[in-house]
């Protein structure tokens, strides 16, 4: 059997968990007031007020939980990756009161720019706007000192990306069966962010995470953007963003491109063609190749071909109706692509009820056992703000060694 995360990079406590400042100072306050602004449409949610909104509760997962904005409660048990430039650490960790495991993204706000910051305050935001069974959404968030805890639910499997990577059965991809029912999830998380005008412009494998029931939800919120605008929806978008090189290889040749057209919804459905060639094949297509040179393929109007670049470059067997997925997905014209609700109707994702549930297809890859883990204690150690009475016996009299 294998284990979903055995493949993921771990790197030691010292190396991943920022150490908090021993006592809050003017910064502090100045970094959370800037996170949690009053400008904010939908102020940082507590526990009550999450505990008494059951579609809320049930649509991330937690049902009956009662998870609360302080950092004593949440026990860290295994470092699982590093995030936000490295200041980020992602840990598995237990709400004590609820017992329930949870991720915790514990952030080091010190260091971040101030459009670091912006990013990771939009994030948040956007978060606490969404409520669907296929977004991965944060459950509550809050700050200490200068560390952010952002909360969401944990997700047994990882990402597809870590399966891929990790359990030798899919280091060339998925089955066509898999692949279908994933697809189907994150369709229908876009059909939402796009019937709230909302374009998410990071769809790949990494952010396609996977519950333990099987349950595909989609994340990667940093990157999302609304097309609303002084109350009316805009034609089209322009402009760069903070993460277009590196997720240049999902897409679209209008988001390159920066012409007077723009881009829109459709963008989003070029990058689930090419995220369902990732899932089928173990890699992006034109990964690897100079950012530039994949520039111009695109704009050039080149399409990505269905090829497996191990064994001599031999084409993979696909299915017509899986190819015609992708054909369409990744059509040059956007108004030629379908959008998440006419790629519903398609006979490919359509025939994920025979397919069965992802969990069963996934064999051998198994969900995180969370009853074989164990505290840490040196982490909670290091996150943890040092009591005032434990300064208060500090002294800086006696001998001092290097």
């Amino acid at each position: 059997m294998l284990p979903c995360l055995h493949g993921r990079a771990r790197v030691a406590p010292s190396e991943t968990v920022p150490t908090t400042p021993s006592s809050p100072g003017p910064g502090a306050r100045d970094l959370s007031s800037f996170l949690y602004s009053h400008s904010d449409p939908c102020p940082s949610m507590s526990s009550s007020e999450t505990d008494a909104d059951p579609v809320r509760r049930k649509s991330l997962g937690l049902l009956g939980s009662l998870l609360t904005p302080h950092y004593g409660d949440y026990e860290v048990y295994q470092s699982i990756g590093v995030g936000c430039a490295g200041t980020a650490s992602i840990l598995i960790s237990q709400h004590k009161p609820s017992r329930n495991f949870v991720v915790v993204r514990h952030i080091d706000l010190e260091p971040l720019s101030f459009q670091q910051l912006g990013e990771v305050q939009h994030e948040i935001k956007i978060s606490q706007l969404l409520h669907h069974q296929n977004i991965a959404c944060y459950l509550i968030s809050f700050v200490v000192d200068a560390h952010l805890w952002a909360v969401q639910p944990l997700m047994h499997y990882g990402s597809c990306a870590d399966i891929m990577h990790s359990a030798e059965p899919f280091k060339n991809g998925f089955q066509e069966s898999v692949v279908a029912v994933i697809l189907k999830d994150v369709a229908l998380g876009l059909q939402y962010l796009h019937s709230l005008g909302f374009v998410h412009r990071s769809v790949r494998a990494k952010h396609f995470l996977i519950h333990e029931n099987g349950q595909v939800k989609l994340s990667g919120l940093r990157s999302v953007v609304s097309m609303m605008k002084d109350g009316s929806r805009m034609k089209s978008l322009h402009g760069h963003f903070p993460h277009t090189v590196d997720n240049i290889c999902w897409l679209a040749p209008e988001v390159l491109a920066q012409d007077l057209s723009g881009y829109s919804f459709k963008s989003d459905t070029y990058s689930v063609g090419i995220a369902a060639l990732e899932l089928s094949t173990g890699e992006a297509p034109f990964a690897g190749l100079p950012v530039t040179e994949i520039m111009m393929l695109k704009l050039r109007g080149h399409p990505p071909v269905l090829m497996r670049r191990d064994e001599g470059f031999l084409a993979k067997r696909f299915s017509n109706t899986f190819t015609k997925v992708v054909d369409h997905c990744v059509h040059p014209n956007p108004s030629c692509r379908p959008s998440p609700t006419k790629l519903l109707s398609m006979s490919f994702l359509r025939s994920k009820k025979k397919f069965g549930v992802l969990k069963d297809l996934l064999k051998p890859v198994v969900p995180l056992d969370t009853s074989t883990l164990r505290p840490v204690r040196e982490f909670m150690q290091s996150l943890l703000p040092v009591p005032v009475n434990e300064l208060e016996q500090l002294s800086i009299e006696g001998p001092w060694t290097l």
